[in-house]
């Protein structure tokens, strides 16, 4: 097994905490990404299922499976930006 970044578990130990309290996963992380092109750094929300809602959709940055789909995007590949902080998960957009 990968031995994860520091960011990965960070997010891992968030995530963990966020079941333990609520009793179920999260369904948004919020999250500072990094453009690759110009490193101008944004904060963004993540929904962590690919379900689309029309009346959220608007507020939703990108759609990810899941908290390892999450942790993934803390390092270079595909898309052209990284995950370099996450705040918080939620239950509920804010």
């Amino acid at each position: 097994m990968e031995k994860m970044s520091a960011l990965q578990q960070k997010m891992e130990d968030s995530f963990v905490e966020f079941c333990e309290k609520h009793g179920h996963e999260p369904r948004y992380a919020n999250c500072e990404i990094e453009w690759q092109d110009d490193h101008d750094t944004c904060d963004v929300v993540f929904k962590l299922s690919c379900d689309v809602d029309e009346s959220e959709d608007d507020k939703i940055f990108y759609y990810c499976n899941s908290v390892k789909d999450l942790q993934a995007m803390t390092e270079k590949g595909s898309e052209d930006f990284v995950i370099t902080d996450i705040y918080s998960f939620e239950g509920d957009l804010l």
